[in-house]
C-alpha cells in the first residue's frame, strides 16, 4: 500500500503532461527544420542523443519534469510510455486502412463491376483518372506522415523523459545541459 510521500501529485502531474503534450504536438514535427526529411536527417548522425538532448523542446522538457516529484515522474514515464503504443497501434492502423482501403476498394468494383473502371476512363478520360490517383495519393501521404510525426513525437517525449529519469530527478537536472561524463554517484544522495 502506498503512504502519502508516495503518492503523485495529480494536479502537478496533470499540468506537466499538458505542458508536454503541447511541446510534442505533433504538427510541430511536420515543419521543416533542416530538411523536408527530418524524420531521416536528424536521426541519420552519429550523435542522436546529443542532437535530441539539444533541442529546445528537450530543454523546455527538462524543465517541466523538474517540478515532478518521484511517484508523479514515475507515473508521467508510464504515460510517456503508453503514448507511445496508442500512437504506433494508430500509425498501424492508419498504414492498413490507407494502403489496404484504396486498393481492397478498386479490386472489389473491378471484381463487381468489371465495365465501370473502363467506362469511367472512357468517359473522363485518362487525365482525370491521374488527377484523381495523384489527389487520393497526397492525401494518403500526409495521412500516414501526419502519423508517422506522431509516434517520433512520443517516442522522443519517453526517450527524453527515460533519459531524465537515469539522470536522477534533482542534482544531474540542475545542471545547465547533460554531461557526457557519468553521473557521481554521491550527486543522487
Amino acid at each position: 500500500m502506498k503512504t502519502d510521500a508516495q503518492k503523485p501529485d495529480h494536479d502537478a502531474l496533470e499540468d506537466a503532461w499538458e505542458r508536454a503534450t503541447r511541446l510534442f504536438a505533433t504538427p510541430k514535427a511536420m515543419r521543416p527544420r533542416k530538411s523536408w526529411l527530418t524524420g531521416v536527417s536528424m536521426d541519420t548522425a552519429a550523435d542522436r542523443i546529443q542532437r535530441l538532448l539539444r533541442e529546445p523542446r528537450a530543454i523546455s522538457l527538462r524543465a517541466i519534469l523538474v517540478a515532478l516529484d518521484g511517484a508523479s515522474l514515475r507515473d508521467f514515464l508510464q504515460r510517456t510510455e503508453i503514448n507511445l503504443d496508442r500512437a504506433a497501434a494508430a500509425m498501424r492502423l492508419n498504414l492498413v486502412v490507407n494502403i489496404s482501403g484504396p486498393v481492397g476498394a478498386l479490386v472489389i468494383v473491378n471484381q463487381l463491376l468489371p465495365q465501370v473502371v473502363s467506362d469511367f476512363v472512357a468517359t473522363y478520360g485518362m487525365e482525370a483518372v491521374i488527377f484523381g490517383s495523384a489527389s487520393l495519393f497526397f492525401l494518403v501521404l500526409l495521412s500516414i506522415w501526419y502519423s508517422y510525426c506522431g509516434v517520433m513525437q512520443a517516442r522522443d517525449l519517453v526517450h527524453l523523459t527515460r533519459l531524465y529519469v537515469a539522470r536522477g530527478a534533482d542534482a544531474p537536472m540542475a545542471r545547465d545541459d547533460y554531461a557526457d561524463e557519468p553521473l557521481n554517484p554521491a550527486e543522487l544522495a
